[in-house]
């Protein structure tokens, strides 16, 4: 599975320290600071062959997430899945569905980037949909757009294999609130299959 990696030039040095095990990786650094929706829009002309894995560069990871990529290849295949976020917000309906033993819960609507599956049926109706959004600030809202414009249903894997590395200021301004920007049951040294 392609891996990439969506960062700006004062966190490249950080993002490869933390992405250093991947084999099959791009890092696409956004030199002139253009935002996320332009870099995530320019990464979407990256050639894979049937799924790619997405990484922001503000993130930690489980500490075998590059180990487990035929595993989330899997799932996807298995349950005929496009988009596959890796990050679980902390909602009420993930926390039920992980007390059921749910690993794989619907997300309506779509939300957050820090790591996210794309198949390439998937990324192609991305490009076919970009130049008509009116979205220009933010690549999870887009994507988020294009699932409801295109009725795609996005999942989440629970629990969560990355979340935000809350040491890191945002670049476009979020606030660090860890009730927001820290994953469901995230636990680095943990990968369930």
């Amino acid at each position: 599975m392609k891996t990439t990696i969506q960062c700006v030039p004062s966190r490249l040095e950080y993002a490869k320290g933390i992405f250093k095990d991947f084999k099959d990786i791009i890092y696409h650094v956004d030199e002139n600071y253009t935002g996320c929706f332009n870099s995530f829009k320019e990464m979407l002309d990256i050639p894979f062959e049937n799924y790619r894995l997405h990484l922001q560069d503000d993130i930690i990871i489980t500490d075998n997430l590059h180990e487990n990529l035929d595993y989330l290849e899997q799932i996807m295949v298995r349950e005929k899945i496009d988009i596959l976020s890796l990050y679980a917000n902390p909602r009420k309906a993930n926390k039920e569905a992980h007390a059921r033993g749910e690993t794989i819960v619907r997300l309506n609507p779509f939300l957050m980037m820090q790591g996210v599956v794309f198949s390439k049926r998937f990324v192609e109706i991305l490009k076919e949909e970009v130049d008509a959004s009116r979205q220009t600030k933010y690549d999870d809202t887009f994507v988020g757009d294009v699932c409801k414009k295109r009725k795609i249903k996005a999942f989440c894997h629970i629990p969560s294999l990355v979340q935000h590395n809350l040491t890191i200021k945002s670049e476009i301004g979020n606030a660090n609130n860890p009730n927001n920007r820290k994953g469901l049951f995230f636990n680095k040294e943990f990968f369930t299959i």
